[in-house]
């Protein structure tokens, strides 16, 4: 007798065969292009909430692989140049620093006539005003 489980999920290239392998009857389709750039962005999601669960450092560095791969795999398919992405990385740090220091807010406050507080309020799920 099998159970079936909804997977809904992108998967490497040779889980396909792996599972037939093992025994496991698997529904799939190979995906078209839009379908598949928005199956990487949800898998970055995915491995970056497994990075965060992960504990282990050796299976850390096997979950920080998998984020690689998919920013490799999105990058490709969209046209982006790895160089493109390290010039970005070099802006951006130069801009606004890396993360060494490892400052963390707990939350600011902005002036109502400060324009930056737009940035904010655009992104109330993100930033939810805390009211007194």
């Amino acid at each position: 007798m099998y159970k079936k489980f909804k997977t809904g999920i992108l998967v490497r290239d040779k889980m396909i065969a792996r599972m037939r392998r093992d025994k496991i009857r698997v529904d799939y389709k190979q995906l078209n292009r839009e379908d598949y750039i928005a199956s990487l962005r949800n898998k970055i999601i995915e491995e970056a909430n497994e990075v965060a669960e992960e504990k282990d450092i050796n299976k850390l560095v096997y979950e920080l692989a998998d984020i690689l791969e998919v920013i490799q795999a999105l990058s490709s398919v969209v046209g982006i140049k790895k160089a493109e992405i390290i010039n970005a990385q070099k802006e951006k740090r130069e801009i606004s620093g890396s993360f060494k220091k490892k400052y963390f807010t707990n939350f600011v406050e902005i002036d109502t006539d400060n324009p930056v507080i737009n940035y904010y309020l655009s992104r109330a799920k993100k930033y939810p005003e805390i009211l007194s």
